[in-house]
């Protein structure tokens, strides 16, 4: 193509030994995360983000083992970290999380991402190495209080292994 045809395209000309200018914006003072008091669906999602969900469709294969072990106790090898372990297949976990949000409390935020990165630790800790574990996606529901609003986070996976 041609100066004159790029011309009538709109697009002005250029020289190859041209560089562009590049504006760098400048540098953002303030915390980097939000030190407010989420609501309960920022709870979930906070939740969603630390408790990694990788596939939705295990239900059905979940309560079938369920149902199978029903009267049998779950361990609880962690606070919110309950398995079942089925002889010759694999292994159930149910997480769950509760909070209770203050509405006069400060950097809610913070502390709930903090527990939930416990909680996940406390989850690896619980599946046993070369294993792989999927989960469903989250559920949440929550409990009015007088002095403030409790939030429940939970699901449901399979810890299979490899």
């Amino acid at each position: 193509m041609t100066d004159q045809t790029f011309k009538s395209k709109g697009v002005p000309p250029f020289r190859l030994d041209e560089r562009p200018t590049l504006k760098i914006a400048p540098k953002r003072e303030g915390p980097a995360v939000p030190l407010e008091i989420p609501t309960p669906d920022g709870v979930l999602e906070l939740f969603r983000d630390e408790i990694v969900v990788r596939e939705a469709e295990i239900d059905r294969e979940y309560g079938a083992i369920v149902k199978a072990r029903s009267g049998v106790a779950w361990d609880r090898p962690y606070p919110g970290v309950e398995t079942l372990a089925t002889p010759g297949g694999p292994m159930l976990m149910r997480i769950s999380f509760r909070r209770l949000i203050n509405v006069g409390a400060s950097n809610e935020a913070v502390r709930i991402r903090h527990d939930l990165r416990q909680l996940r630790n406390d989850i690896r800790a619980a599946i046993p190495s070369e294993s792989q574990v999927v989960f469903i996606p989250p559920r949440m529901t929550h409990v009015d209080h007088p002095d403030g609003i409790e939030i429940i986070c939970y699901t449901h996976g399979i810890v299979r292994a490899s």
